[in-house]
């Protein structure tokens, strides 16, 4: 699966910045870092909700929710919790449930960082620890959002 094969290369990303002396190649990893670990999340949202589109509606809502979910971008965690919203005020309230703190905020930090990276900003004291940090909390968003709309989806296959 494609989603498994971007968290495997991102550990491995991560496995080698910590083997590597607390210096300067390692904050620029670092930044590095930040980006793919933002983009790996708005691919698993990605991912999640064009299964999701394609295993229950109809080919034309399926292929509607692509294009749609194709310009996600940029998903700190309240731009999250309104696209879930978008499509079940349960998937809203069982993730907003579900979450830690510390995960919305390390959302929150990477896309902030991400967007600064991207715009040419110096987010100043990016390190290694602090990103892996975040990646680890981030990470734990996504067996959530699968368990919601993967739930979901067998819902709606039973149902038909």
């Amino acid at each position: 699966m494609r989603i498994e094969a971007m968290e495997r290369q991102l550990d491995n990303l991560f496995q080698l910045a910590a083997n590597m002396p607390p210096d300067e190649p390692q904050a620029r990893l670092a930044e590095y870092l930040c980006i793919r670990t933002s983009g790996l999340m708005e691919q698993v949202v990605k991912h999640l909700l064009k299964e999701y589109a394609k295993s229950t509606s109809a080919a034309e809502v399926a292929k509607y929710v692509e294009g749609k979910t194709d310009r996600i971008a940029n998903l700190p965690n309240d731009k999250l919790v309104e696209l879930l919203l978008s499509f079940s005020e349960s998937w809203r309230d069982e993730y907003v449930a579900n979450i830690s703190e510390e995960a919305a905020g390390a959302l929150n930090s990477i896309v902030g960082l991400r967007n600064k990276l991207a715009h040419g900003i110096d987010p100043g004291g990016i390190s290694y620890r602090r990103i892996f940090e975040y990646y680890t909390n981030v990470r734990t968003l996504f067996p959530v959002l699968k368990q919601i709309i993967s739930k979901d989806k067998r819902r709606l296959r039973r149902t038909r």
